[in-house]
């Protein structure tokens, strides 16, 4: 009925297009879903991020292999990997070839390696598809690979990525010798996931049992420090690593002391650290820092940190959203207006947001670019 509907539309728009490609990508009609994109092109439509999405949602037979990989080459070629529910789709994509390849191998009778199993872990920390990787967890279990480290970590990492901490730290209690990877994985995931006590336990732990902590050793440590607000043992670790384990600080690593201090409010040392480093150039810092000035209401140093996102990304509606909200916050409604109007008259909107939960071992989108809610 809707495709009957779309039929006798004289001129129909790119909505309308997106709207009857997403059905047929729906019922994982490939051939027909690439058919209707190809009418598209003759009808001088630009596509937008929500068709080449849908594209890639049709393609997700094994027969259509071939059509997910055209759409892969015109991702490629048209810049859409700047479009984040492309990128995801494309990461379903591979994740759910990955998966099917996996089971014919073992259809076949072919007995898969330790490589195999981190590859299949890493697509499910990927997914975070939790069933799926206990399921591989308990078929490791029986393949006797369950005491080889390199798997171990492996299943940590995914358990880590897919929030399942107590699974991890189970994992590394049963280890007889953790390397250095299987403490610093289970340090960030502590870290990232709110724990930051646990975090830097677990790494005076590391560090008396011997073990020399790596550069992911350091931004696991920092974070866990900038959660839990120790600011002053946090630039102590972060000059022990450089003097005593000789880590280079990396930008990544100087990000952490900006957050760390941003944070804390200590926001006029964040954006000093910034100057000092020379890395004015990197907008992640300049995000976070720009963050935790609404958080904390300095509107000073958030327009400066905005100017500074703006002038390497112009069309950035974060930076202009959260400056709004910083002048919003501190009664400063002319600026609102002015940069709304900046906003409208340059073209710059909010982009989206999108969530991905597991059902019954299948990945589900949602968002505002999908659903159109």
């Amino acid at each position: 009925f809707a495709r009957t509907v779309f039929n006798e539309m004289e001129s129909p728009n790119l909505a309308s297009w997106n709207t009857i490609i997403a059905g047929v990508a729906s019922c994982s009609n490939a051939n027909e879903a690439m058919s209707l994109f190809s009418e598209m092109g003759d009808r001088e439509l630009i596509p937008d991020g929500l068709t080449v999405r849908s594209l890639l949602c049709a393609c997700t037979s094994p027969l259509s292999l071939y059509q997910g990989m055209q759409i892969h080459s015109y991702i490629i070629k048209k810049g859409f990997y700047s479009n984040v529910p492309v990128c995801n789709a494309i990461l379903q994509h591979q994740a759910g070839e990955l998966f099917r390849l996996f089971s014919l191998m073992l259809a076949s009778q072919t007995k898969p390696d330790h490589i195999t199993f981190n590859d299949v872990m890493g697509a499910c920390a990927a997914m975070a598809s939790l069933e799926m990787g206990t399921q591989l967890h308990c078929y490791i279990m029986k393949t006797g690979l369950a005491l080889d480290v390199f798997v171990m970590n492996g299943l940590m990492d995914m358990y880590v990525k897919c929030g399942s901490l107590g699974s991890a730290r189970e994992l590394f209690n049963f280890m007889e010798d953790p390397d250095v990877v299987s403490w610093s994985s289970l340090i960030v995931g502590y870290a990232q996931f709110g724990c930051g006590e646990e975090a830097l336990k677990l790494f005076r732990r590391m560090r008396s049992s011997g073990v020399r902590p790596n550069h992911v050793t350091l931004v696991g440590v920092l974070t866990a420090c900038s959660h839990v607000g120790l600011v002053e043992e946090g630039l102590q670790l972060y000059r022990i690593m450089q003097n005593e384990y000789g880590i280079i600080p990396t930008r990544e690593r100087r990000s952490c002391v900006v957050d760390l201090l941003a944070r804390a409010g200590r926001v006029h040392e964040a954006e000093d650290f910034i100057n000092q480093m020379a890395f004015d150039d990197d907008i992640v810092v300049w995000k976070s820092l720009l963050a935790s000035c609404k958080t904390h209401g300095n509107v000073d140093v958030g327009k400066r940190a905005a100017e500074n996102i703006l002038k390497i990304d112009p069309t950035n509606s974060a930076a202009l959203v959260l400056l709004c909200n910083i002048y919003a916050s501190s009664g400063k409604w002319e600026e609102v207006a002015r940069l709304m109007g900046s906003m409208k008259e340059r073209g710059v909107r909010k982009v989206p947001g999108q969530s991905w939960i597991e059902i019954q071992t299948k990945i589900h989108a949602s968002g505002n670019d999908i659903s159109g809610n």
